[in-house]
C-alpha cells in the first residue's frame, strides 16, 4: 500500500484481482493449443497439459509473481538488470518488446477477423467496455459495494450477447468494416487502455469476463457430464499427416494451457502491482494457473469428445493443415484470387481502362507480371494478328492495328481514334 499511486498501484481484493489475472493469461491460445495438438492423440495432449500446469507452469506464474512482489512491483527486466547486469536489463526489455508487439498484433488481426466474420459480437464487447467503466467508477470512487453492481452488470453482458444479432443487422456500415480497419480501432484502444488508470477499465473488464468464462466452463463441464460423449480421436497419433514430429512440437502447440513465459510478464508487469496482501499470491499466481489448466483440459475434451462419429474427426483432423486451419485459409485465398481474375478479366473484357480511373484499383489487385503496361498492351494487340498480317498497315490505324476497333485514351495520354489500340 506504501507504494499506491491510483494508477498502476492499486491495492485490490483477492476476488476482483484473481478474475483481472485469470482472464488476463486465459485467452484464445489454451483452447486454441489443445484443440490442435489432439491430432498427435487424446492422451499426449491431455497428459502434458495435467502435468504441465500443476508441475510447471503454475509453479513458474506463482514464482514470478513473489519475485516481482519480493522486488516492490518491478518487472521481470528490471529484475533481471538489477540481479544479473544492465546489459541483461536491456537484452530483456528488448526481447519483452518484441513480445509484446508480436503478441499484440496476432490478437489484433485475430479479433478484427472475428468481428469481420461474425459481427454479432461487436455490440456485446462494446457493451462490456461501457459496463467495466461504469463499474470501477462506482466501486472506487463511489465507495458502492461489488455485489450490485457485479449481478447487474453480468446481467446485462448476457443482455448484449442475444442483441448482438440485431445491433449488427441496424447498422450494417458497422458490420461491414473491413479486418484492417477493426486492427486500427483495436490498437487504438489498446493504447487508451494501457493510459487508463488499471482500476477503471482493465481491472472491471477483466473480472466481469472472468465471470463469462467460469460460466462457460461450468456448461462446458455439465455438458460432458450429461451427455457422455465417447472420444472419437485416436489414444496416440505419431503420423499425422503433414505435422511435425511431436516432440518437440506438442510443447510448442501448448503452451498456455501448460506453461507459458508470457505468463511471467502478466504477473510481474500488471498483477503485481495490485496485491494487497503477500499470502495473495498463491491463490492469485498459482491458483489462476489451475484455471487456464482446466480450460486447457476441456478444450481438449472437446476437440476429440465434440464429434459424432471417428470418421467426422478423422476428416477434420485429416491433415496438419486442416486441424489448424491453414487449408481453411487457403481455401478462402484461392476464392478470392478467382474471384479478383474473374473481375480482371471481365473489366478487360468490357474496355476498363487500365492507366486510369477504375483500372488503377485494378491493377493493385493483380499481380504485378500481369499488371497492365503500354508496351506489354502493344504487344498483345499485336499477337492477336498472326503471319504477315501482323506487319501490314491496316486501313484506318496503324501497323498491327484492326480496323473497327474500339477507341480508347491512347497510353500516352492522346484521345485515340477509331482503329487505335484498344484497352
Amino acid at each position: 500500500r506504501e507504494l499506491e499511486d491510483g494508477v498502476d498501484y492499486v491495492p485490490t481484493r483477492l476476488g476482483v484481482l484473481w478474475g483481472h489475472h485469470y482472464t488476463s493469461i486465459a485467452g484464445a491460445a489454451p483452447i486454441v493449443g489443445p484443440a490442435i495438438a489432439v491430432i498427435w492423440g487424446w492422451l499426449p495432449a491431455l497428459l502434458w497439459v495435467a502435468l504441465g500446469t500443476v508441475l510447471m507452469g503454475a509453479v513458474h506464474d506463482f514464482a514470478a509473481l513473489v519475485i516481482s512482489l519480493r522486488h516492490r512491483g518491478r518487472s521481470i527486466g528490471e529484475i533481471a538488470g538489477r540481479v544479473i547486469s544492465p546489459r541483461v536489463r536491456t537484452l530483456f526489455l528488448l526481447i519483452i518488446s518484441l513480445l509484446i508487439w508480436i503478441v499484440l498484433a496476432v490478437f489484433a488481426f485475430i479479433i478484427g477477423t472475428l468481428f469481420h466474420d461474425n459481427p454479432g459480437a461487436i455490440f456485446p464487447i462494446n457493451v462490456q467496455i461501457l459496463v467495466a467503466l461504469a463499474l470501477g467508477w462506482l466501486v472506487h470512487r463511489r465507495g458502492v459495494g461489488i455485489l450490485v453492481p457485479s449481478l447487474l452488470g453480468y446481467g446485462l453482458l448476457l443482455a448484449a450477447i442475444f442483441q448482438g444479432n440485431a445491433f449488427a443487422e441496424s447498422f450494417p456500415a458497422i458490420a461491414d468494416l473491413p479486418v484492417a480497419t477493426w486492427v486500427w480501432i483495436l490498437l487504438l484502444y489498446s493504447f487508451v487502455a494501457s493510459v487508463l488508470p488499471v482500476w477503471l477499465l482493465l481491472q472491471p473488464r477483466d473480472y466481469l469476463n472472468a465471470h463469462q468464462l467460469i460460466t462457460g466452463l461450468v456448461l462446458l463441464s455439465l455438458g460432458l457430464l450429461v451427455l457422455h460423449p465417447t472420444i472419437q480421436a485416436p489414444v496416440v497419433n505419431l503420423t499425422p499427416e503433414g505435422a511435425p514430429p511431436m516432440i518437440p512440437f506438442l510443447f510448442i502447440t501448448i503452451a498456455c494451457g501448460a506453461i507459458s513465459g508470457f505468463h511471467g510478464l502478466v504477473s510481474s508487469g500488471t498483477t503485481s502491482k495490485q496485491v494487497g496482501c503477500m499470502t495473495d499470491a498463491r491463490p492469485i499466481g498459482y491458483g489462476g494457473m489451475l484455471g487456464e489448466g482446466t480450460l486447457g483440459l476441456l478444450a481438449v475434451l472437446a476437440a476429440t469428445a465434440g464429434f459424432a462419429t471417428t470418421e467426422d474427426w478423422s476428416s477434420h483432423y485429416a491433415s496438419w493443415g486442416a486441424a489448424s486451419g491453414l487449408d481453411r485459409q487457403a481455401r478462402r485465398l484461392r476464392v478470392r484470387r478467382r474471384h479478383l481474375r474473374g473481375l480482371a478479366r471481365h473489366r478487360l473484357r468490357d474496355g476498363a481502362d487500365l492507366h486510369g480511373g477504375d483500372g488503377d484499383r485494378l491493377r493493385g489487385h493483380l499481380p504485378r507480371h500481369r499488371r497492365a503496361h503500354p508496351a506489354a498492351d502493344h504487344r498483345r494487340a499485336r499477337r492477336g494478328l498472326r503471319g504477315p498480317a501482323a506487319h501490314q498497315p491496316l486501313r484506318g490505324g496503324r501497323a498491327g492495328h484492326r480496323p473497327g476497333a474500339a477507341a480508347g485514351p491512347h497510353p500516352g495520354g492522346r484521345q485515340g481514334r477509331p482503329g487505335a489500340l484498344a484497352a
